[in-house]
């Protein structure tokens, strides 16, 4: 198996190095999700936004199709080609492409059960590496929104100055509802 794209296998070992994957365990779940482990689904989650995609199922669709980034995140070569279960779903006689090695809509149900508190923790290790290893050296502003469901948007405003280690000085959690 190998990858398709060189700049995503770049930015997964990135990643790797940097300890995001690892850092998924900072990560609260409301519940354990049979089948895929949360973990698994986690770090999944973490790579999407390196890729360039209009939707979820798509960024979900591109990675999936990628077995050497699928191999960084922990996946083996089984659930890879077969999945994590024999569900076909309805009218099917085989599994469809579309839901290896599992449908995109398990990430969605995965974000909805995080703990949204417990992102801070994640966040605050993820930019500390990034001043630990020197590559913030100024004051820097990020600004985050991702979709929670079909009517929830969750966004975070966070600024962090020169060594602070990835200790935010200001942040804001901006929840909307439709």
């Amino acid at each position: 198996m190998t990858s398709k794209d060189g700049a995503l296998d770049a930015l997964a070992q990135l990643a790797c190095e940097l300890g995001v994957f690892e850092a998924v365990e900072l990560i609260k779940v409301n519940r354990e999700r049979a089948g895929v482990p949360d973990g698994l689904a986690l770090r999944t989650l973490a790579m999407l936004p390196f890729i360039e995609a209009m939707s979820l199922s798509a960024a979900a669709n591109t990675l999936f199709e990628d077995a050497g980034v699928l191999l960084q995140l922990g996946y083996t070569a089984v659930q890879i080609q077969e999945g994590f279960n024999r569900r076909r779903g309805k009218g099917r006689e085989t599994k469809s492409a579309d839901s290896r090695p599992y449908h995109p809509d398990v990430l969605r149900e995965e974000l909805q059960r995080i703990e949204v508190e417990s992102l801070d923790a994640y966040r605050r290790h993820c930019v500390g590496e990034l001043y630990k290893r020197g590559l913030i050296r100024s004051k820097i502003y990020a600004v985050d929104g991702s979709a929670i469901g079909p009517t929830q948007r969750l966004g975070w405003f966070c600024r962090s100055s020169p060594g602070s280690w990835g200790r935010t000085t200001h942040s804001k959690r901006l929840r909307h509802t439709k």
